[in-house]
């Protein structure tokens, strides 16, 4: 769970509640939303019955013939995987960092050292060598997928595709570089006379068929015979396709934006409906069907290479807050997203009215109110219907809270907000135009906290008079709470401040340069999350363990709600952090 232990210098808050804390154990971060998992995933091959994927931050997904997706990472690696590919008894995983994983049965992997620090793209098996291209012209060789070799085609140029024929490798990338080879040892480079970015390689029986973009962003076609002269030509479609393969009668291609097409001849396209506007990077053929994978764990199936479903469900859109009402939990985000299920049941999609950005999501005891950009308040009683509400305001909405008798909102150029029922709001200005992002209360005052290019810290005994307490420059806050005995409040580069009253504060950082959008307190320890997957556990506030979320994607928010922890983020991310409650214990206490 722990990693490396983190020390927050310079924070002197001590934590001495004088009654027992309800003591929690959180284990390891489990996906949610969308299922199986939401990493991008960058391949997929199909051999021994079953299909594997991989993806960022070491992802390993896999699916036999009638079955479902599961995810068996490696644990080896959480470095991005970039390809896999099955050589008849192996599948070989290649990623950043010269990484290469091997596997018989694409559950159990172990890791082979290439002695090359390079990220590899792509990946090619001629049946009796394997070899694996990547970025700064890196080319790797192996008879076994154990002991590497490097080569060189005499370029820098990076690699982003390799193929076999038959007869020889042929390896493409940018701008405009093409390689050969009869053996993958010794390669000779071939001049295209172009800088088009070269992407996705493929063998149709009599020809090499690649894939192309030139500027500005025009889907280009190149063909050879024989992988040394190349012809071009442009193709209509705007989307660009990154991967192709041959399925014996015509070629088909995924890419940019959920583009998904067709040819027999690779100069017409007959584009076909994904149904997603994810960006697909990875395709393969299996015995009885087609899988196509691609960013934010996207999985797409087919019989005919037609007719595309997904076999990954879940909304994909970022989710920055959540709430919950005691038997349901409602979740919100980018472009008007509302959702309403539970971490079993799943999640549904409900219609919210709006395409702004929603921000933060509260629960009163009899309704749900939702806030976000240009001033958008929607207010439920269950979750499901959702009504607009007049605020007048321009001005993005950041976070919304429940003190007990009334709701109270934050947002840009210092506003807040207040209503007893969520229909009528009052409006405060309580400073220069700084943005307030979060606000906390402990039964007797308030904290909200912001800024932009700096820090704001502003308090208030009742909500309308309100007191700035920062001073200096500092980063922006993002995210505060209140654990009963601290108002705690993270930030910009991995900042954190700290108070037991809400007008002095000390502050420090986590050890790390990241920045951290959120924290909550889950009765027994503090949680933050931020950008690249970043999580951080403390039980005091003062010392920071950090615990591996399981993904890269950027978390906007964590929350305890409902008796659970959740982490949200980017690309519909929804984690649960496997938080339990165990008998009482005595709080921890930070020591001057």
């Amino acid at each position: 769970m722990s990693k490396s232990l983190l020390r927050l210098s310079g924070v002197l808050v001590v934590l001495c509640l004088s009654a027992p804390l309800p003591a929690q154990t959180c284990g390891e971060w489990s996906w949610v939303n969308p299922l199986p998992q939401g990493n991008s995933l960058s391949a997929v091959a199909y051999g021994a019955g079953q299909y594997v994927a991989v993806g960022r931050a070491g992802t390993i997904v896999a699916r036999r013939d009638g079955g479902a997706w599961e995810v068996r990472t490696s644990a080896l690696t959480s470095d991005d995987l970039s390809d896999v590919i099955w050589n008849g008894a192996t599948f070989l995983a290649v990623g950043s960092n010269g990484n290469v994983l091997m596997s018989a049965d694409g559950a159990n992997w172990s890791t082979r050292f290439t002695n090359s620090t390079a990220s590899l793209t792509r990946a090619a098996w001629s049946g009796s060598r394997f070899v694996a291209v990547g970025e700064g012209g890196a080319i790797l060789s192996s008879t076994d997928g154990q002991t590497w070799a490097a080569h060189s085609a005499g370029t820098d140029a990076s690699w982003n595709d390799v193929a076999w024929n038959g007869r020889q490798f042929v390896a493409v990338g940018q701008p405009g570089a093409v390689a050969t080879s009869p053996n993958g040892i010794a390669w000779t480079r071939h001049d295209t006379n172009s800088v088009d970015l070269l992407y996705g390689l493929a063998w149709n029986g009599s020809r090499w068929i690649a894939m192309g973009t030139s500027f500005p962003y025009v889907q280009t076609v190149w063909e050879s015979p024989d992988g040394v002269a190349w012809s071009a030509e442009r193709l209509p479609q705007g989307k660009s396709l990154r991967r192709i393969t041959w399925t014996g009668s015509e070629l088909v291609g995924v890419g940019d934006s959920g583009a998904l097409a067709s040819s027999t001849d690779a100069r017409q396209w007959q584009e076909l409906d994904s149904g997603t506007a994810s960006t697909l990077r990875g395709l393969a053929r299996g015995a009885q069907d087609f899988v196509a994978v691609g960013d934010r764990g996207t999985i797409l199936g087919s019989t005919d290479a037609t007719v595309w479903t997904s076999e990954a469900p879940g909304p994909r859109s970022g989710v920055s807050d959540a709430a919950s009402n005691g038997t349901t939990f409602v979740a919100v985000g980018a472009q008007g997203f509302i959702a309403t299920g539970t971490p079993e049941s799943g999640w549904t999609r409900r219609d919210s009215g709006t395409f702004r950005w929603l921000l933060g999501v509260a629960w009163s005891g009899r309704l749900f109110v939702a806030v976000g950009e240009t001033g958008t308040i929607l207010t439920s009683p269950d979750g499901a219907s959702w009504t607009p509400r007049a605020s007048g305001l321009t001005e993005t909405l950041y976070a919304v809270i429940w003190d007990g008798s009334r709701f109270l909102v934050v947002g840009s150029d210092a506003i807040v907000l207040t209503s007893p029922d969520g229909a009528a709001w009052t409006y405060r200005k309580v400073g220069p135009n700084r943005s307030l992002r979060s606000v906390a209360f402990n039964g007797s005052r308030y904290v909200a906290v912001g800024g932009a290019t700096g820090i704001a810290i502003y308090s208030s005994d009742d909500g309308n008079t309100w007191t700035r307490r920062d001073q200096g420059d500092a980063p922006a806050l993002a995210h505060v709470v209140w654990n009963g005995n601290v108002f705690l409040a993270v930030g910009d580069q991995g900042s954190v401040r700290a108070s037991t009253d809400g007008e002095t504060w000390r502050g420090g950082n986590v050890g790390i340069d990241a920045n951290l959008s959120s924290v909550t307190w889950t009765g027994a320890v503090f949680e933050a999350v931020g950008d690249d997957g970043v999580a951080l556990e403390s039980v005091d506030g003062g010392r920071w363990d950090r615990r591996e979320s399981g993904t890269v994607n950027d978390l906007y928010g964590v929350v305890w709600t409902g008796g659970r922890l959740l982490g949200l983020g980017r690309g519909g991310t929804i984690l649960d952090g496997g938080c339990r409650a165990e008998p009482a214990r005595m709080p921890h206490k930070l020591e001057r």
